[in-house]
């Protein structure tokens, strides 16, 4: 076994000396990966392979790095990797059992699969990887055709560039010892590509072991290469935006885990959640059992249409993924909205009855006689139910009740320029709906500013509505002046507008109003994520902790601080 791991070394520092991706090279990589596997694995050398020997690690990352460099003139979206395919090494050729691709899509799908160790990436505090066995890639899939968006594809980003985590893993069968004993005998490998957020471990002759993934460097480059959008101009002339609006998700759906969806601020992006997500995937108990998606909205649209378009996502979601209610995951969602979006949050998990129609109206809608379209819009906005699958939301810097901020003269202006969609524009311009309005819309529904004054009747109404039996919900409030401290603002939104009653857990943070980014924010994340695991586990259906006023009032959470 000491001689096996000399010579992985060996062959890997020799096949370093020679021209990259030269079949000299490949020859001394390929057997360094050999050695190393049966450094690790094979089972007739003598003594034992212990993990806390320093060279198990070593010879993990010998393996790793030497396929890495073997795929570098092998691609894998080529035939090289056929079933009965052969590679050259020092010590006989090398033939491919099985080839198997596990990944969500067919590999034509794909544009191209790069090796994760060839990027450095910056920007994040975190990088976000598993140990293991084998090369973790980055599975580059082509922008779908027009028209491939339906289903289940509707849900992924149509952006060139579209990125995702894979591990390429190689076991090689039999004993490498007698094959280097014995030159008859035969070398075979199976390998395989494999998705590592659906399949984290491997076995290999009886044992489960790790496979290495890298899930910050994908994330990067797809950050790197998709079209940058404009939070600004999202809220300035929304239909900007055109077909990027909607409910997406950064890996296919992962049937059994429990959707965790972001919704981000006005004049916000889905890029508003990125150091967020990293450092959440980071853990695996979380990525294990969570599911990540995102709501992208244009930010300049009323609060109330917003909510009615990501309630129509979220239950199609459900029709697409669950219809039939057989996976339990789905119904244990939780939506995190931070600023507007935690009101667009709220919306989801509140019965409206006519408390918010009442609070604009002054006729009862039944008695409206509206033309389908502008009645369908008036519906959907103002009349919903609590959607029954979300059981848990998380408020961060939420203007409850409202921000100052938005009665200001520069904020009129900016609200006053907002470009709304024709559909918004021309139920507002209807006889009979502009004039059962309150305070009448001369032509023009409030836009997204507009629906955060204090003033707005909506909002209040919204305030006065319960958050629905069931769901539990907690806040995380921004203070620009420090921690654990009831009371100031965060610059735009002040503590008693963040605060909500009734909540489970209530974190005073030391940040400004951008809270999504800061590390106690994205830790207190984690910890409601990790407690929504533990209730689930326990089967427990309690709806809030009796103690939560006591921590509550100390800005502790109610477990821990």
């Amino acid at each position: 076994r000491p001689a096996a791991f000399a010579l992985a070394e060996l062959c890997y520092l020799e096949g370093s000396r020679n021209p990259s991706a030269s079949p000299e090279a490949a020859r001394h990589d390929l057997t360094s990966a050999i050695f190393a596997y049966a450094f690790l694995f094979d089972s007739q050398l003598p003594g034992d392979c212990s993990p806390f020997d320093q060279r198990f690690w070593m010879a993990r990352e010998l393996h790793n790095r030497a396929m890495s460099k073997i795929l570098a003139s092998r691609p894998l979206l080529s035939r090289d990797w056929d079933d009965g395919a052969t590679l050259d090494s020092l010590i006989g050729p090398v033939t491919v059992a099985a080839y198997t691709w596990k990944l969500p899509f067919p590999p034509a799908s794909y544009d191209r699969i790069e090796t994760a160790y060839q990027f450095k990436v910056k920007g994040f505090d975190n990088q976000s990887r598993q140990d293991g066995l084998g090369v973790p890639l980055i599975a580059v899939q082509s922008q779908p055709a027009p028209g491939m968006q339906t289903g289940v594809n509707s849900f992924l980003p149509n952006l060139p560039g579209q990125s995702f985590a894979a591990t390429f893993c190689a076991r090689f069968h039999g004993s490498i010892a007698a094959a280097v004993r014995d030159r008859s005998h035969e070398i075979s490998i199976d390998v395989s590509v494999l998705d590592p957020l659906m399949e984290a471990s491997i076995e290999i002759d009886g044992r489960v072991v790790p496979v290495e993934a890298n899930f910050t460097t994908p994330l990067a480059s797809m950050l790197e290469h998709a079209p940058q959008l404009s939070g600004f101009k999202g809220f300035m002339n929304p239909p900007s935006w055109g077909e990027r609006r909607g409910l997406f998700m950064v890996h296919p759906y992962q049937k059994g885990k429990i959707p965790v969806v972001f919704v981000n601020g006005l004049m916000g992006k889905p890029a508003t959640w990125v150091l967020m997500l990293n450092d959440l995937i980071t853990e695996e108990s979380l990525r294990s059992r969570f599911q990540f998606w995102y709501f992208m909205y244009p930010t300049g649209n009323p609060v109330l249409y917003s909510a009615s378009v990501l309630r129509e996502e979220l239950q199609k979601a459900k029709r697409v993924f669950d219809p039939d209610g057989s996976d339990p995951a789905f119904n244990q969602m939780v939506i995190v909205g931070h600023s507007m979006g935690g009101l667009v949050t709220q919306l989801q998990v509140a019965n409206s009855g006519d408390e918010i129609w009442n609070a604009v109206s002054l006729r009862p809608y039944d008695s409206l006689e509206l033309p389908a379209e502008v009645g369908d819009l008036v519906r959907s906005m103002f009349f919903f139910e609590s959607l029954p699958f979300v059981s848990r939301v998380v408020f961060m810097a939420t203007p409850h009740r409202g921000s100052a901020l938005a009665d200001k003269w520069f904020a009129k202006i900016f609200s006053s320029e907002v470009k709304l969609p024709d559909q918004l524009r021309l139920a507002a311009e209807n006889r009979v709906l502009s004039g059962a309005m309150t305070s009448g819309t001369d032509g023009r529904p409030p836009t997204a500013v507009g629906s955060l004054s204090a003033e707005n009747p909506v909002l209040a109404a919204l305030d006065r509505l319960p958050i629905a039996p069931g769901v539990k919900y907690h806040s995380i409030i921004a203070n620009s002046r420090g921690a654990d401290q009831i009371g100031g603002s965060d610059s735009i939104v002040p503590y008693e507008s963040s605060h909500i009653d009734g909540a489970v857990t209530e974190k005073v943070i030391h940040s400004n109003h951008g809270c999504t980014r800061n590390p106690t924010a994205i830790h207190e994340v984690k910890k409601i994520l990790l407690h929504h695991l533990d209730e689930i586990d326990a089967g427990r259906n309690t709806r809030a902790n009796p103690l939560s006023h006591r921590w509550r009032s100390t800005g502790y959470s109610s477990f821990g601080r």
